[in-house]
């Protein structure tokens, strides 16, 4: 079936429903002559019909209209065709009655129209094996037997005029199929194309992020080359200073180690005097309490005695000034002694001093040897990577050029495929134009549910050749851009 067969036999369906509940009353009012069981059916020839009425007549005096009168045998079969037919000259030879039979053979046949009389020769196809059955089936569709002139210039509304019509749109549907399978192949290789350009467009892009690591990488290199010949230069500076300062730290610690060794002297020697000075104060407070205690066991045994109360009050002031004492040579000592702690890890930081200025005059005179080994690698590896950098942005340039090309041709190819795209749109909506043409013509040239049987037959008396059931078929697939 051609492109939205589905959607033809819906609408013939609904369509011939309506015209025949519409149209049969008034054919069957105005036209005497029809006689819907005048169908003859000729077996061997011979075969002869009155088919009289409307049967095609509105659509141009086909006698061999929707009466039937028209003998569908293989033969001489002749027929009548009154009514109001003629009016579009359409129908076979002239007068287009269906006296023409469906044989091999010419017959006379006429029309009687208003006031006028049309005497022609019929012509006849034939429809295969019973031919009576589908004759009947065709109804008003055996107008196809008027001739491609009288169909080309019939009244658009009348039978004929609507058969012409369906022919043009079937033909001129497979027409369009035609173009519509020719643009989805075209179309199909262009998104073919597409996809590979794509495909390539996707390796360069990532050839060329590749590309631009490696100047990154690069640059980096040669910023880290010359960071290291930098810092070697200033290596070699700061060794070269810190020998001197190490030279100056070691005179320096030397006499610090001296002077600390002389504070140490002094601070045992303070310590000794605050020691000797505690033990006099310790032996004086002895005394005092003592003496306290003698006074208080005298006013013990005279207790209102007002001169040893006196005594006692005058041994209870001199033992707390001993004690002050006391405590003050204790301040003294511990104040000694804190010095000379202080003066001994004075003396051993001295000491420390002394070796690590000495260790740090080695070291620096041993930086300046490795700083100027690390100046002339360093400078090597500026060289190196100053070379890398170059082979990088060569490399980074053929990957632009690359992906700037491919770009161009990936627009260029999205651009066919949008054009074609849009073609196929066009050409799609023409199929369904015509579909719907196709339909609707069919459906009121034959005012009833047409079958597949119908249009075969139909076609067939048009001239319209089967359509290859392999020829490839449209579908509403749109490949993706």
């Amino acid at each position: 079936m051609p492109y939205a067969s589905s959607y033809l036999h819906s609408l013939l369906k609904v369509t011939a429903l309506g015209v025949t509940l519409t149209v049969l009353p008034a054919l069957t009012a105005n036209s005497p002559l029809i006689d819907l069981g005048g169908q003859a059916y000729a077996k061997n020839g011979n075969g002869g019909g009155n088919g009289g009425g409307n049967g095609g007549g509105n659509g141009g005096g086909n006698g061999g209209g929707g009466g039937n009168g028209g003998g569908n045998g293989g033969g001489n079969g002749g027929g009548n065709g009154g009514g109001n037919g003629g009016g579009n000259g359409g129908g076979n030879g002239g007068g287009n009655g269906n006296g023409g039979g469906n044989g091999n053979d010419s017959s006379a046949g006429q029309s009687a129209s208003a006031g006028k009389t049309n005497n022609g020769k019929g012509h006849g196809k034939s429809l295969g094996n019973n031919h009576g059955a589908i004759a009947s089936a065709l109804g008003r569709l055996n107008a196809a037997h008027a001739s491609p002139n009288a169909r080309l210039n019939a009244s658009p509304k009348s039978v004929v005029g609507l058969l012409a019509t369906y022919e043009t749109a079937v033909l001129e549907g497979r027409k369009l199929n035609g173009e519509l399978a020719e643009i989805n192949d075209v179309l199909e290789q262009l998104n073919q194309q597409l996809n590979s350009l794509n495909t390539d467009l996707d390796t360069a892009t990532d050839q060329l992020s590749s590309a631009e690591q490696s100047v990154t990488d690069a640059l980096a290199d040669l910023s880290a080359a010359e960071q290291t010949l930098a810092d070697a230069q200033q290596s070699l500076t700061d060794a070269q200073d810190s020998v001197t300062d190490a030279t100056h730290s070691v005179e320096t610690a030397r006499q610090s180690v001296s002077q600390a060794e002389e504070t140490v002297s002094a601070a045992e020697q303070t310590l000794a005097d605050a020691q000797q000075s505690l033990n006099t104060a310790e032996q004086a407070l002895s005394d005092r309490q003592q003496s306290l205690a003698d006074a208080e066991s005298a006013l013990s045994a005279d207790p209102e005695n007002a001169d040893l109360q006196e005594a006692v009050s005058s041994a209870q002031t001199e033992l707390d000034s001993a004690q002050n004492t006391v405590n003050s040579s204790v301040t003294s000592a511990d104040a000694a002694q804190s010095e000379l702690d202080t003066a001994t890890t004075g003396l051993a930081s001295a000491a420390s001093a002394l070796a690590d200025a000495q260790d740090s005059l080695t070291s620096a005179q041993n930086d300046i040897s490795e700083a100027e080994a690390n100046i002339g690698t360093a400078q090597s590896g500026v060289e190196t990577a100053s070379a890398n950098v170059g082979v990088a942005d060569t490399e980074l340039a053929d990957a632009q050029q690359a992906v700037d090309t491919l770009n161009e041709a990936v627009d260029d190819k999205t651009s066919e495929v949008t054009d074609t795209t849009e073609q196929k749109d066009t050409v799609e909506e023409a199929i369904q134009t015509q579909a719907e043409t196709e339909a609707t013509a069919l459906a009121e040239a034959a005012n009833k549910e047409v079958t597949d049987e119908v249009t075969t037959a139909l076609n067939d008396l048009l001239g319209i050749s089967p359509q290859d059931p392999t020829a490839e078929q449209p579908t509403d697939e749109t490949p993706d851009v």
